[in-house]
């Protein structure tokens, strides 16, 4: 099969990416994601800015009258620094500065699209005409994939290990008319109580709030802790966290006027990207926590489905 046709979907979806990211990095420098591709020592918007070339590499592959030596050029540089970030994260993984429950980075989707680029240019392999609609199909199913990818990525690496914290934010979930909680949330709660147990934060923020059942999530959240030995003074409660928007705005607020100048935040794996994404917008750095999947796999898998299609829009929009 022809290299190019295969990677294109992806390339075009990635290209397309990258100048999303660098006009919203125009519009707003704090926006810029473009170290989630390539992790390089350049303030954004600067690369954002640079990534631009890239772009045109991976949209528009021979169109452009580029020579194809050049275009393997700038392929080949951002391979580099990309397999470059692949080998830092396995060093840490090895180090034990970050645990994982999927070792496999991101980086590694992102370098497998570059090499086919690469390798269709080297092999001069022509892109062949596919029907708009067929080729914008594919092109949005490639970009889910991608989205799908970071989601899955991001949310099953553990960064307990790099270091201590002022506190753990546990974000809320069902909890029943009986005071009782989901399977989802009771992983969460664990894995929080875990990490004050291991020393790991000082205090736990519980975030939640009213749902259908009529009982507020992060109260039932305190008395499970209180419950299982952590002290009432360790524990902070925002009642109003209806939204994980709503949850990271009020545990921003709820941070600084406590003096909590670094959080962890505990869900599972397919939250955490918007959850990291949102809450670093309201001005707390945040490092994240998985805890282990509910009840259900379908779950898992609709949860991880709906986070990937919603992550452009929390990105564009914050809300």
């Amino acid at each position: 099969m022809n290299i190019l046709v295969a990677v294109r979907p992806f390339a075009i979806a990635l290209g397309l990416a990258i100048v999303v990211n660098a006009g919203a990095s125009a519009a707003a420098p704090g926006l810029g994601a473009a170290r989630l591709l390539v992790n390089l020592p350049v303030p954004e918007p600067y690369l954002s800015y640079a990534l631009l070339p890239l772009a045109c590499c991976l949209l528009f592959p021979a169109a452009l009258r580029i020579p194809r030596a050049a275009e393997f050029l700038v392929l080949l540089g951002f391979t580099s620094a990309v397999a470059a970030d692949i080998i830092r994260y396995y060093v840490m993984v090895a180090e034990g500065r970050i645990g994982t429950l999927l070792p496999v980075p991101f980086s590694a989707i992102v370098l497998a699209i570059l090499l086919g680029q690469a390798a269709g240019i080297l092999l001069e392999c022509r892109v062949r005409e596919v029907r708009v609609r067929v080729l914008a199909f594919l092109t949005g199913a490639a970009y889910l994939c991608l989205m799908m990818g970071y989601v899955i990525a991001f949310g099953c690496t553990d960064y307990r290990y790099a270091g201590g914290a002022d506190a753990a934010i546990v974000l809320g979930a069902r909890v029943n008319s009986d005071r009782t909680v989901s399977g989802a949330l009771a992983q969460r709660l664990l894995t929080a109580i875990e990490l004050y147990r291991e020393g790991r934060v000082a205090r736990l923020i519980m975030t939640g709030g009213t749902g259908e059942s009529g009982v507020n999530e992060a109260d039932v959240m305190a008395d499970f802790a209180r419950a299982r030995g952590v002290p009432a003074r360790a524990l902070l409660v925002d009642r109003e966290g209806v939204t994980t928007y709503r949850s990271a705005r009020n545990c921003a607020a709820l941070c600084r006027r406590n003096g909590v100048a670094t959080a962890m935040v505990v869900s599972q794996y397919y939250h955490l990207a918007r959850t990291k994404l949102l809450f670093e917008r309201q001005g707390l750095q945040v490092r994240t926590v998985p805890a282990r999947a509910g009840e259900r796999m379908s779950a898992d898998v609709a949860g991880a489905l709906r986070e990937a299609a919603a992550l452009p829009y929390y990105y564009l929009c914050g809300t």
